[in-house]
């Protein structure tokens, strides 16, 4: 980016991602909004709701889907297959 500018950053950024998905390497999309946000941050309203508690509500559903699943070997004992693939 110093170099060339944020354009030729942006331009090779979508090359590496088109060159990714004809790889069959999955990535998510690229996202782009012409969204502008027009409210200052020192006039907009304070939340509305209670960060806390909501930070953690979220911490509580996230945290199992971080970990390993717990059901692939369930009834399995190792080096045996099913068949599933799972």
């Amino acid at each position: 980016m110093r170099n060339a500018g944020p354009e030729r950053a942006g331009f090779l950024l979508r090359r590496v991602h088109e060159f990714a998905a004809r790889s069959s390497v999955s990535l998510p999309g690229l996202l782009t909004s012409d969204y502008i946000n027009t409210i200052p941050a020192s006039a907009q309203p304070a939340f509305p709701g209670d960060v806390a508690m909501e930070s953690g509500i979220t911490a509580r559903l996230a945290c199992p889907l971080a970990g390993p699943p717990m059901c692939c070997r369930s009834g399995r004992s190792a080096g045996t297959s099913t068949g599933a693939a799972w």
